[in-house]
């Protein structure tokens, strides 16, 4: 255990996040195909967009299969790795899930096992891959942690799906966002006429968190570092949220409407506000898994804008590589 942080803890953050990913690549792909019969003019470059999204849906179902597979196999070693020491309740949550989803897991890796083979996939490829992908996902990230047949379940199924629209929203936009900057300048304007759409999803996902974690935890409030820093990293997710959304995402989505180059300095802005956004939103979830966090409150956020000034360093970089290829 270092810094408080249980093996358990760690499987389970890896099982959500590639949860997450997987899902919201799936998820997006489909809305993206569904754009490419609803905007002929741009047919082509939705289909590419849906088609890229492949790798995020890998990626993720990767990440889950590691974590799947070590807690399926070696269950004792990772749910009492701490001198043999774990709450009853919350192993039986564990335990009771993984009985739940562990063939709906099985069907999602080898799903995506067999697609991965599929060099070339159509529309039609792509649409069954990334339906079944979703509904196997929200289904494990609904009852991979069970408490039974109650209204608390119904909390606690929010509280891990909601991760599709959130992290798994924001990992897409930036993914796709880095991909387009050396595609033709269609690919970008693409992206962005989309950007209202995800940004309401993004706005839909935090409500459900919301939700979630004053249906589950308001009785449970330990009001400790690790509580204050994730109600500052909320604060500061929110307020970046408003200003991607209001005044970068409109400037970006009226700029893809005229047809206009975007100007550098609003990209800049678009990726500094991506950046904090993306790694706010890695940073909840991880440092919501990690219950017996030791780290002090200016430690927790001195680690938070470091990552956070690490991202825009790589995404000016990016930026001005691909300017210059």
């Amino acid at each position: 255990m270092i810094f408080g942080i249980e093996i358990k803890e760690v499987v389970g953050a890896i099982m959500q996040v590639g949860l997450a990913i997987s899902g919201g690549g799936a998820f997006f792909g489909l809305c993206f195909l569904y754009l490419s019969k609803r905007r002929p003019s741009l047919k082509r470059e939705y289909l590419d967009l849906a088609g890229k999204l492949r790798i995020l849906v890998f990626a993720g179902s990767g990440l889950f299969a590691l974590a799947f597979l070590a807690l399926y196999f070696y269950p004792k070693a990772i749910l009492f790795a701490h001198e043999g020491i774990a709450v009853s309740r919350t192993i039986n949550i564990i335990t009771d899930g993984l009985s739940l989803t562990t063939l709906a897991a099985f069907i999602f890796i080898a799903l995506n096992l067999y697609f991965i083979f599929i060099k070339k996939a159509g529309r039609l490829s792509l649409a069954a891959h990334y339906s079944a992908t979703f509904f196997l996902v929200a289904f494990i990230m609904s009852f991979n942690n069970f408490v039974g047949w109650n209204g608390e379940q119904i909390f606690v199924g929010l509280h891990g799906i909601h991760s599709i629209w959130t992290i798994g929203a924001a990992t897409v936009v930036d993914v796709l966002y880095l991909k387009t900057l050396t595609s033709p300048d269609s690919y970008q304007r693409s992206l962005y006429l989309f950007f209202p759409t995800i940004t309401k999803f993004i706005w839909f996902g935090l409500l459900l968190d919301g939700i979630s974690s004053v249906g589950i935890y308001m009785r449970h409030i330990h009001l400790d570092d690790r509580f204050f820093f994730m109600q500052t990293a909320y604060a500061i997710l929110i307020i970046n949220a408003v200003f991607l959304t209001r005044k970068i995402g409109d400037e970006l989505t009226e700029e893809a409407k005229k047809g206009r180059e975007v100007h550098p300095r609003l990209s800049l802005k678009a990726m500094i506000l991506g950046s904090i956004s993306i790694v706010s939103w890695y940073t909840i979830t991880l440092t919501d898994f990690f219950e017996g966090l030791t780290l002090s409150y200016p430690t927790l956020l001195g680690i938070y804008f470091s990552v956070i000034a690490i991202a825009v360093i790589f995404g000016y970089f990016f930026e001005a590589k691909a300017e210059m290829e």
